[in-house]
């Protein structure tokens, strides 16, 4: 499996191939990722688009020396706050949890119902607080690049996380 940067030279190099790879590479968890902050899958889609076209437009002066998933979904990241910041209301989620097993429904249906709740709280958690949660969750980035990529220091990242944290298992314990 190549890497981002190898990736990224064969794009620079023509072939387009190389750039399918990323995107199936990052569709799923970039899409992700801006559904949890926007809440809506029509806008979500869209930011999903632009950040592309930004990224193609970008490809060309990319540097090897910077993680292309940190640029990816600090694009993201961005858009997705300029939307929230144009549109201050409350979107939903319009997205379902599917069973993946028949077996015990019981079981099933509680995993829902949890997951429900965790994304509920998710969505509640102060505006700077879920932005760190859902970019470490969802991007693999470490506290460091997250810090870099908010410039925001280290200790208010991992301050902000361990607030984030707190708020889910308090919610969690009292959905129970």
């Amino acid at each position: 499996m190549l890497s981002d940067a190898e990736l990224i030279k064969n794009y620079k190099a023509g072939n387009e191939g190389a750039f399918e790879v990323l995107l199936s590479r990052y569709k799923l968890p970039l899409f992700n990722y801006i559904l949890r902050m926007v809440r809506s899958k029509d806008v979500a889609e869209d930011i999903f688009q632009d950040v592309w076209i930004r990224v193609i437009k970008l490809l060309p002066k990319y540097k090897e020396q910077n993680k292309f998933s940190g640029l990816l979904f600090k694009l993201a990241n961005s858009k997705s706050i300029d939307y929230l910041r144009r549109n201050k209301r409350n979107l939903q989620v319009k997205g379902t949890l599917e069973s993946r097993s028949y077996r015990n429904v019981e079981k099933d249906i509680e995993k829902r119902e949890l997951l429900s709740l965790l994304n509920s709280a998710v969505m509640e958690l102060p505006a700077k607080q879920k932005e760190i949660f859902l970019l470490r969750e969802h991007t693999g980035l470490n506290f460091r690049e997250i810090s870099k990529m908010l410039d925001c220091p280290l200790n208010t990242v991992l301050a902000r996380m361990r607030n984030a944290i707190i708020s889910l298992r308090r919610v969690l314990k009292e959905g129970k």
